[in-house]
């Protein structure tokens, strides 16, 4: 989490909080969070998950955009957590902080049904329902239309992130100059209603619940226009870097062949994108990259995070390939 967030979150914030829901602090139990503050309680009489964050990172019209994307995906059938409005009929929830410019934002979901894949379920019937799910989302953004210019959720080139320059010290020039070169190669790629929309962008196995074999997305938090391939990118390389089990087959072949079966069910992408796989999992290497220099104290890196940032450092000064992608999956006829 973002430092300066860290520092200005206490109590007083979350009992504001707490209050828009109609509930007390001690009704909140913490589930930690990386980039908010996550909460489960229960409002309504059902289960539910509040996320704090704050104006940092968001603000209200730009968490609007991602709700009003949330409902058009529930209205056409797809199984993600709905969002519920506060005790006083708001959306979005606004919490000062007495500092000018700076406040936190509250919204909340219902919690998904079900529970974390477990290692016993990481298999291909999972991998399947997994690629058909991220097929679906795919399939009705296609058909989404922006009903509020002010919703605009930002383009893929201009997330927080992908701005090292505001976060990753002058001194790393060939890092800057690596990453020049990919966003460069990046954005000379076409864009069109079947390859460029809306995606979840962070669709990994820490962002969905099953139960009897039926998927259900949460955490829009980085919804964003972007190629949907990179929701694929951002999939295979979280499967690579954390699986549930070692893999015992060929990666990413054992992984991508049943993803691909089911998100073909929903969705049609063409296999030249494929060719592209490699640089957008670049892009997700860039984006660790620099989260550890956003949440990270530099002063104060134990040996494993150290280790961490030298060898993310190296891989992307070397344009070292995060996956070898089979060139026969480009070469495929369709999916």
């Amino acid at each position: 989490m973002i430092l300066e967030i860290q520092k200005q979150f206490n109590e007083n914030i979350l009992q504001m909080a707490a209050q828009c829901y109609g509930v007390q602090p001690k009704d909140l139990i913490s589930l930690g969070g990386f980039e908010s503050h996550v909460y489960e309680f229960v409002y309504q009489q059902k289960p539910c998950i509040m996320k704090i964050t704050h104006s940092l990172r968001r603000t209200k019209d730009y968490i609007m955009g991602e709700l009003d994307f949330l409902n058009f995906l529930i209205d056409r059938g797809a199984n993600v957590a709905r969002a519920l409005p506060s005790s006083y009929g708001n959306w979005v929830e606004i919490i000062p902080t007495g500092q000018t410019d700076s406040y936190f934002l509250v919204i909340v979901y219902e919690k998904a049904k079900g529970k974390l894949p477990t290692e016993a379920e990481w298999n291909h019937h999972l991998f399947e329902t997994w690629g058909q799910t991220l097929g679906k989302i795919h399939a009705i953004s296609k058909e989404y239309k922006l009903p509020n210019s002010a919703f605009k959720r930002q383009e893929w080139n201009e997330e927080d992130q992908l701005d090292i320059a505001k976060y990753v010290p002058n001194s790393q020039t060939k890092v800057f100059e690596q990453v020049e070169k990919l966003m460069d190669r990046i954005a000379s790629l076409p864009k069109d209603r079947n390859s460029y929309g809306l995606i979840h962008g962070d669709f990994h196995h820490k962002n969905f619940f099953v139960e009897n074999g039926i998927i259900t997305v949460f955490d829009f938090d980085d919804v964003t226009y972007n190629w949907y391939i990179n929701d694929i990118a951002t999939i295979l390389y979280f499967v690579n870097m954390h699986p549930l089990k070692p893999w015992v087959k060929e990666f990413p072949r054992c992984f991508l062949d049943p993803f691909l079966i089911g998100y073909c069910r929903e969705n049609q992408l063409d296999p030249i994108w494929f060719k592209y796989l490699p640089d957008f999992l670049r892009l997700n290497h860039v984006i660790q990259y620099v989260i550890c220099y956003q949440s990270l104290d530099m002063e104060k890196l134990t040996k494993a995070q150290k280790h961490r940032i030298e060898k993310l450092r190296y891989e992307i000064e070397n344009e070292v390939e995060i996956l070898n992608i089979p060139d026969t999956y480009a070469n495929t006829k369709k999916y």
